[in-house]
């Protein structure tokens, strides 16, 4: 070997290895990174030919017919070393997507992904390649993941694996010579894989479908040979093929593997089909990997996929139990049952689940029929059935059953019985396999059987029966093996392994290692496998008898209890499991008979939960002779107690003794438990009950005590909201959910400190106990304790006993300032009475089935705040869930004190300018949120909108504290911001000499001498020596109102239970106030300048004077927003003028009539502004003041016609706070409109520029528009004056246009020069005319300002006219045509009207009248007509002037000069005027139902759904007749278009895309139809089939071959035997096929044969010929058999040769069609029925020749193309063989 092939093999050994080692783990995607690099090879190695590629069908066909479908080839999948290595590494490589990706073998792609496509969906769905999301999402996903697990695999499978696939699929190596090949099953196997990854692929039906039975011959190949000689693919069953002589057949190794790939490629689709839903589900076990090799971002690299199989590592196991179900008919059922009652959970850790049932012997008697089941389990992972059981009988018993016997899954068993060995075996063919394990079904088979006991007892001992069942032949389905004696083939048994055991030596079997005593059904008697199982019989003594004493362990509802309990019989202890056999068939003899047997029984421990069988209990068996038989007579019990006083009748439902139905006696023993539960739980606080969703009372959920030891109660542990001071009732309930009555005696409550007990003395529980109450106070706990006899009765399933006791505590904790204090306490049951046994109890573990009384949770009055039970979830607020104790006798309870808040809130507002005051700015307070816990702040609607001021005026500013927090406090200081444009009122003189300051006006002194007494200066900018912040601390503990009255600045706590309150003697929530006087200094030119003044509480305390800090601020931290910090705003006075244009009126000269105006229903204008100021002179989202309101009005373009007289509307409003002038107004006029000059504007004192294009007006230059005003409510109403001005739209215009105005001067009241606050007069910026159409068509909406708020715009756009028209065909020969009808269809993001109807040419004949709709439809926007409509006469039509349709019409004809005729032959050109305005009028002066005009088309509406209105259409119909004569070739083709159009006036208008009347290619007022002359052809073959020779009487027929299309037909020759030419006859058999190649359905009515000299006709051979004499023949077989183009018919004809030595040589016989027939009775296009005229195609003959042999008589063909060659008198063959 070479070192590459070493490496390669040790680099195998040691993957493989890990494979088998490491565990099969799903892989995610990963991100190589190494790229890795695929490539593609056509020709693969080690193939048969060599070198040989493959392909579905022929990839180089041309595709023109379904015969040369152009195929695929199947490329080899190859990898390579790196991304320029030739080092090619071949394995189970394969294409998931035919199509993309590689397309030349020098080329390789790169791949940087891998997903595992099994694990990985949605991740490859999600890859964002298309590719790759088709594979998982085209509903074949699951069915490609099957396809992937059957599939063969080079180098993987073994040979039997790939055996096992050619066998499942049909193939057999036995019946091939030649079997497919590991190439031919890749390529298959690709094949395969397309068919799912392209199943949506357009080419799938044809290409990648290659599913059926009727597909054989796909798969095709070439060699690299064959590619060199350019020759293509060729089909495999090409391969080798040659004729087997013997069989006359093709054969050959490519037939052979070619019908193996179909039947492969069907079977693995099949099967993968099958699998699919086991892989949606996800219940398929699959040892297949797949990964996925892709390259997500390269959409069309080819995904490619590696297929990897690691061993099957599932294991194989049935199991085998047998039991006794019956004995002579009768059930054994209860006790006496022996079915297995299985244990699964022993599969978990071992091989095998546990099967209980008994195993002692089954009393019988000679003769009884004894029923046995037989079931085999699959115990595991993989499918599978037992073919074959073996039951060892012993002598004694013999198989009553015979034949067959069918298991509960239908398979049918024979049974073979061997009376020898006394054996019967079980064989099964059936199918049905038994499931793998699943966890949880655990499947299993059953057969049943009957034997006959044939043994008889005697006198010396009981016999015993011991049969002995194995399964001794296995089917593995999933590795399709028969086990028998493989090792490890099952996991735990050999089927060939059993118990060494014959009929004779079974009597004392017991299985493998079994406990002795066979009586126990809770244990599990094993085989020697688990495979096998025995089960006994017994046979008594002769006359003697014997009885079995079984002691049964039952809870209270009679069932049997299988956990453990111990009891002494007889003073020895025994432990018992659900039941034990104390006597085990115990001997009834004459010895005995007389003297009782006596048991004494004691239960020592019980079972656990279970409370112990207190007593002793003596069962007495008395026994008897009855005939000859010795028997039990009677069975007795009494039960006694300690004191050896008979208790029995107290302890009747617990005992009781009985005789089985299967002869056994039974001892059955109750056990009852005992069970209290205790819930805790609040009802009320401070009286007041929490009912609703605050009750926490529980809710009893009792479905759970079936199944488990405690109920469900529901109910919430939230805790419950206190304060100090609150009183708490606790009720302590105690439930008995056992089946023992009795009481709780003694009840503990840890309470926390925090919480103190009130209840004292005693408390009597709802049934009456009275329990006195112990109170330590140092440890916080209280002990109820009763001596009270009122028990709770036992749970009976239905009625849940309680009772229960309340108490109520008083919170004693103070609360947290900061945090919540949880007070969490316990309760639990200490001690509990037993009144059924009469037992307290306290720590006896079992006494309380599920708790102890001692067991308490560890928490004590300190540790308890967090305690929340036993592993409950966290969310203690669900009403639905069981917070459980630590066990369900003890219970906890939650309180909780919030922490009570401090929290103080500002409110800032203005409420004086110049000593008047302004509008109260705090509009509202609503507390409600504040109260209910749900804010912490009250809402306070405030005013914050500037107070208009300006410079010198004085503000003052109120700063008003409330308290919203639980806590009484003070405002210690308050801080003051002054911004700039403020000034703080001060000066350093005081008192007399303030007042002497002439300075000052007295309105400045009175707020300097206010500012004096109350604010301290904190910082002054030295630099200006402005005062920047004040504070005060007027409003703390002890100063400013207190100095005189102690708690006058006392901030009360909010009260929750209290509304709003805001009176002179109560506030809530209350507050203290302060004020300051501020002056503007801000200029007047500083204009709306808004100057925000902030203050802030900066610091507090409580009522003590203490720090506290306040819940939701800090008044250390000056923070914008929180609720101690508040601003007002002053703005100072603007003025602001804006503009709005729109239009008021369109019409068609200037004469404006009321019905031009735009108005609404109410008389105002559509288009004028609906002014909205809400946001005016309000702060925007972006932080700036927002100076315009908003002006709502409508700016889509008005749609006018040219020349329309267009009115405008320039409207100027007042936005500020000061009056003033719009003292000039510019409007710019666009390109298409013009300013009208003329009265209408002279009035408003418009003048235009000289280049007429920019208009000005001084018209409200004395009008002056008043400032905005405010109502109450604070809503600005602005006021505004308006001018109009008249333009003209012109005759040349389009599109839209677009014209802009501006307020060009401003003037204030004082007609002085102003500013304007947000604009600048006269800059409006014009665009340039080609961007003024598009002018703000960007922004949307009802508003869309202008540059700035004194410049608006408006829009028209000019409606186009627009008329289409199609033509098309409605109606041939009164037959009417209904599929050209256009359908429309609209593109609205385009809008563009297209016509969807079918310009294939319609087939015509001659003569045919052909109808032609043409229809014109309304494209535009604008209503009109089509005035004219014209029609062409194209050549081989003729129009028809008489015809009614075309008079109604009123079709007018034109010569070619254009000039009106009424000669139809000079007609070249059609017009009518059917659709003009006149006409329609005309027509509807004809008819008065007629309201509107038929002929007007409405314009189109792009808002609604296109219907036959919209667009609007209007038709008119034209008839022409073909002349054009049949059989031409020439299309016809009619064109017709719009000659003239008008709009709805009747008056010339231009059509935007089209020229009327002019054919211009690709406008839409054209269009034109096709026809086409269609053929009759019918043509006529006719060939020899049959060469039929009769000598001696032997009738020896022979089959020629040859076919219709044999194109010059070989001659067939018989050679005859000159001795026996009379003697012979021959005859030879004529096919005749009539093949219609037209167009035109038609009839062969009749067919003529002229039968050549030397043949004859025989009527008797030919019914269906008529002899017409003359050697001329007819026939009408075909005469009713109607030929659609393209088919054909055939009939037959014998002719017979006439015996006769000179009757030889060439014998030509012809036939040909000597009548046809059609509906359109056109001729045949290319010959003449009945003319017999050759190389007609309706004519035809066929050769035969006869000659001389000198043996029997002999036929030949003569293959070649020329028949016969002449030479010297003599017929030479060119070439022949016998047929």
């Amino acid at each position: 070997m070479s070192k590459k092939k070493i490496t390669l093999t040790i680099m195998s050994i040691v993957i493989a290895i890990l494979v088998m080692i490491i565990p099969n783990i799903a892989k995610a995607s990963t991100t190589l990174t190494t790229p890795l690099y695929f490539g593609i090879n056509e020709f693969r190695n080690g193939t048969t030919p060599d070198k040989m590629g493959y392909a579905i069908f022929n990839p180089y066909a041309n595709g023109a017919t379904e015969d040369s479908i152009v195929g695929t080839k199947i490329w080899q999948i190859v990898k390579y070393d790196s991304k320029t290595s030739n080092n090619i590494i071949t394995g189970n490589y394969y294409c998931v997507r035919a199509g993309v990706g590689f397309s030349d073998i020098n080329k390789r792609a790169e791949y940087t992904i891998t997903y595992d496509l099994k694990t990985e969906k949605d991740k490859i769905e999600k890859s964002g390649n298309t590719v790759l999301n088709k594979i998982v999402t085209n509903g074949q996903y699951n069915n490609l993941l099957a396809l992937t697990d059957l599939v063969y695999l080079k180098g993987v499978s073994t040979d039997s694996e790939k055996t096992a696939l050619l066998n499942a699929a049909g193939i057999y190596a036995e019946d091939y010579d030649n079997l497919i090949t590991n190439s031919d099953i890749e390529a298959v196997q690709q094949a395969a894989f397309w068919y799912y990854t392209n199943h949506d692929d357009s080419l799938f039906d044809k290409l990648y479908n290659q599913f059926g039975e009727n597909k054989t011959s796909w798969l095709f190949y070439r060699t690299e040979e064959m590619a060199q000689q350019d020759s293509p693919y060729t089909s495999l069953s090409d391969y080798d093929m040659h004729f087997n002589q013997t069989t006359g057949k093709k054969v050959g190794a490519g037939i052979d593997r070619q019908e193996q790939a179909v039947l492969l490629y069907n079977y693995l689709i099949t099967k993968a089909n099958e699998n699919a839903a086991g892989y949606a589900n996800g219940t398929t076990h699959s040892n297949t990997k797949v990964t996925l090799y892709a390259n997500p971002t390269v959409q069309n690299t080819q995904p490619i996929i590696l297929i990897e199989r690691t061993p099957d590592t599932r294991e194989f196991d049935l199991a085998l139990r047998k039991y006794i179900t019956k004995v002579n008919g009768k059930d054994l059922t209860g006790a006496a049952s022996r079915v297995p009652n299985i244990d699964k959970s022993t599969l978990t850790s071992g091989t095998t689940a546990t099967y209980k049932h008994k195993k002692d012997p089954v009393v019988v008697t000679t003769g009884s029929t004894v029923t046995y089941k037989l079931t085999v389990y699959n115990e595991g992972q993989k499918a599978g059935r037992a073919t074959k059981i073996v039951d060892q009988l012993p002598t004694g018993l013999k198989m009553k059953t015979t034949g067959t016997v069918t298991s509960s899954k239908g398979n049918s068993y024979t049974v073979a019985y061997d009376e020898t060995a006394n054996k019967a075996t079980f064989t099964t063919a059936g199918t049905k396999d038994l499931a793998a394990y699943s966890g949880s079904t655990l499947d299993s088979d059953t057969i049943e059987i009957e034997c006959t006991v044939t043994a008889t007892a005697n006198t010396s001992s009981a016999i015993v029966l011991t049969n002995v069942a194995w399964i001794s032949e296995e089917y593995d389905s999933v590795d399709k093996i028969t086990i028998t004696n493989q090792n490890g083939k099952d996991r735990d048994s050999e089927p060939s392994t059993v118990p060494n055991k014959n009929k004779d030596n079974m009597s004392d079997y017991t299985g493998n290692n079994n406990k002795s005593d066979l009586s126990d059904s809770s244990y599990y008697y094993k085989g020697q496998q688990d495979d096998d199982d025995f089960e006994k019989l017994i046979i008594n003594k002769q006359n003697e008898g014997s009885y079995n004493l079984v002691l049964v362990k039952e809870d209270s509802k009679g069932e049997q209890l299988n956990s453990k309990a111990t009891f002494t019989v007889n003073n020895v202890t025994k432990d018992v499991t659900g039941r034990l056999t104390i006597a085990s068939n115990k001997v009834i003899n004459e010895s005995n008979v007389a003297t009782p047997d006596t048991y004494t029984i004691v239960e020592t421990v019980a079972p656990d939960s279970y409370c112990k069988f207190d007593g002793k209990i003596v069962v007495t068996v008395n026994k008897k002779l009855e005939g000859n038989v010795y028997k039990v007579d009677s069975i007795t019990y009494k039960v006694i107690d300690a004191n050896n006083k008979d208790i029995t009748s107290a302890k009747g439902d617990s005992v009781a003794v009985e005789l089985g139905t299967d002869g056994n006696l039974y001892v059955k023993v109750k056990n009852y438990q005992f069970d209290l539960a205790l819930r805790k739980y609040i009802t009320k606080v401070n009286g007041t009950e929490l009912n609703g969703e605050n009750s926490r009372v529980p809710n009893i959920d009792l479905s759970t005590l079936t199944t488990g030891t405690t109920a469900t109660y529901k109910h919430k542990k939230d805790p419950v909201v206190v304060e100090k001071g609150d009183v708490v009732t606790y009720k302590l309930t105690v439930y008995n959910e056992g089946e023992i009555e009795g009481r709780a005696t003694k009840l503990v409550d840890q309470l926390p400190t925090g919480l103190k007990l009130k209840t004292t003395g005693t408390v009597t529980s709802t049934k009456g106990n009275t329990y006195t109450i112990s109170y330590d106070e140092s440890e916080n706990k209280i002990i109820f304790a009763t001596e009270g006899t009122k028990n709770l009765n036992a749970y009976n399933s239905t009625k849940l006993d309680s009772d229960t006791i309340e108490l109520e505590c008083t919170v004693v904790a103070k609360p947290d300032a900061k945090n919540e204090k949880i007070l969490t306490n316990v309760a639990w049951i200490q001690e509990e009475y037993d009144a059924k046994n009469s037992t307290t109890i306290t720590n006896q573990k079992g006494k309380d089935r599920d708790s102890e009384p001692s067991t308490v949770p560890n928490k004590n009055k300190d540790n308890m705040s967090d305690y929340t039970g036993n592993n409950n979830k966290s969310d203690l607020s669900d009403s639905s869930y069981y917070y459980k104790g630590q066990q369900d006798d003890d219970d906890f309870e939650k309180l909780v004190l919030k922490p009570k808040t401090f929290d103080l809130k500002l409110i800032k507002r203005i409420v004086e300018v110049n000593g008047t005051k302004v509008p109260e700015r705090l509009l509202g307070v609503d507390v409600s949120k504040l109260a209910n816990g749900t804010a912490t702040t009250a809402e306070y609607e405030m005013d914050k909108d500037p107070v208009s001021v300006k410079n010198g005026d004085i503000v003052k500013y109120t700063l008003r504290v409330y308290n919203e927090g639980e806590i009484d406090g003070y405002a210690s200081e308050i801080s003051e911001d002054i911004p700039e444009g403020l000034e703080f009122m001060w000066s350093e003189n005081k008192g007399n000499e303030l007042d002497a300051d002439t300075t000052l006006t007295q309105a400045e002194k009175d707020a300097i001498k206010y500012n004096q007494g109350i604010w301290d200066m904190k910082t002054i900018n030295q630099d200006t020596h402005k005062v920047e912040l004040i504070t005060t601390d007027y409003l703390a503990k002890g100063k400013g109102a207190e100095i005189a009255t102690d708690g006058a600045n006392l901030i009360k706590a909010f009260d929750k239970s209290k509304g709003y309150v805001n009176t002179i003697n109560d506030k809530n929530p209350d507050y203290r106030e302060v004020s300051v006087y501020m002056k503007v200094t801000a200029s007047n030119d500083e204009v709306d300048k808004i100057i925000r003044n902030e203050a802030a509480i900066t610091g507090d305390t409580d009522e003590d004077g203490n720090s506290v800090d306040d819940r939701d601020s800090k008044p250390e931290e000056w923070k914008k927003y929180e609720d101690d910090e508040d601003f007002d705003n002053i703005k100072v006075q603007s003025f602001d003028l804006a503009l709005r244009k729109f239009i008021v009126a369109v019409s068609q000269d200037e004469t404006i009539e009321d019905s031009d105006y735009l108005k609404d229903s109410n008389g105002a204008y559509t288009r004028a502004p609906k002014v909205d100021t809400s946001k005016l002179n309000t702060v925007g989202e972006d932080g700036k003041l927002i100076t315009t309101a908003t002006y709502n009005h409508p700016k889509t373009p008005v749609e006018v016609c040219k020349n329309d007289i267009v009115v405008y509307m320039l409207r100027v409003y007042n936005e500020g706070s000061l009056d003033g002038y719009a003292s000039e107004i510019k409007d710019h006029l666009p390109s298409y409109l013009t300013y009208v000059n003329g009265e209408f504007n002279n009035k408003y004192g418009w003048k235009v520029s000289e280049d007429g294009r920019t208009v000005s007006t001084n018209y409200l230059d004395n009008s002056l528009i008043e400032k905005a005003t405010s109502s109450e409510d604070g809503k600005i109403t602005l006021s505004y004056k308006e001018v109009p001005i008249m333009c003209q739209v012109t005759s040349d215009a389009q599109g839209k246009i677009t014209n802009i105005a501006d307020i060009t001067k401003y003037k204030d009241e004082n007609k002085k020069d102003i500013t304007d606050r947000d604009s600048k007069e006269n800059n409006v910026i014009l665009p340039a005319d080609k961007d003024l159409p598009a002018y703000k068509d960007d922004q949307t909406g009802d508003y869309i300002p202008g540059q700035e708020d004194d410049d608006d715009f408006e829009k028209l756009v000019v409606k186009q006219f627009d008329l289409a028209l199609r033509k098309f065909i409605t109606n041939i020969s009164d037959k009417d045509v209904t599929s050209r009808i256009p359908q429309v269809k609209y593109d609205k993001d385009n809008n563009k009207i297209t016509y969807e109807h079918t310009k294939d040419p319609l087939d015509v004949v001659t003569g045919d009248i052909v109808t032609y709709t043409i229809r014109v439809f309304n494209e535009g926007e604008v209503d009109g007509y089509a005035s004219k409509v014209s029609d062409d006469v194209p050549d081989g039509l003729e129009y028809l002037p008489d015809n009614n349709l075309n008079k109604e019409y009123r079709w007018v004809m034109y010569d070619k000069d254009g000039k009106e005729t009424t000669d139809v032959k000079n007609a070249v050109k059609l017009t009518t005027d059917y659709l003009s305005k006149e006409q329609g009028e005309a027509r509807m002066a004809a008819n008065s139902e007629l309201k509107e005009n038929p002929a007007l088309l409405t314009a189109f509406d792009g808002t609604k759904e296109i219907s036959d209105t919209n667009p609007d259409y209007a038709d008119v119909k034209i008839a022409f007749k073909v002349t054009e004569p049949n059989g031409s070739s020439k299309i016809l083709v009619n064109s017709a278009q719009i000659t003239d159009d008008t709009d709805k006036n009747g008056k010339d208008v231009d059509d935007i895309d089209s020229t009327p009347d002019k054919w211009v290619d690709g406008e839409d007022d054209q269009d034109k139809e096709y026809i086409k002359l269609t053929e009759f052809d019918l043509a006529l073959r006719k060939w020899v089939t049959q060469a039929i020779v009769i000598e001696n009487g032997k009738e020896t027929v022979t089959q020629t071959g040859h076919k219709a299309e044999d194109d010059p037909e070989q001659v067939v020759k018989v050679e005859l035997n000159r001795k026996k030419l009379n003697s012979v006859t021959v005859k030879f058999r004529y096919s005749i096929r009539v093949t219609n190649e037209g167009d035109i359905a038609g009839y062969a009515k009749q067919i003529k044969d002229y039968i050549p000299e030397g043949l004859k006709f025989d009527a008797k051979d030919n019914p269906d010929w008529k002899d017409e004499g003359n050697n001329i023949i007819t026939t009408r077989k075909l005469e009713n058999t109607l030929l659609q183009p393209g088919q054909s018919a055939e009939v037959e004809v014998l002719l017979t040769w006439k015996n006769d030595k000179n009757n030889l040589g060439l014998k030509v016989n012809t036939a040909e069609i000597s009548e046809d027939y059609n509906e359109k009775h056109v001729h045949d296009k290319d010959s003449t029925p009945n003319n017999k005229v050759p190389g007609e195609d309706d004519i035809d003959d066929a050769p035969v020749l006869l000659s001389i042999s000198t043996g029997a008589a002999k036929l030949y063909i003569a293959l070649s193309c020329t028949v016969l060659i002449t030479l010297a008198g003599g017929i030479v063959l060119i070439k022949k063989f016998v047929l």
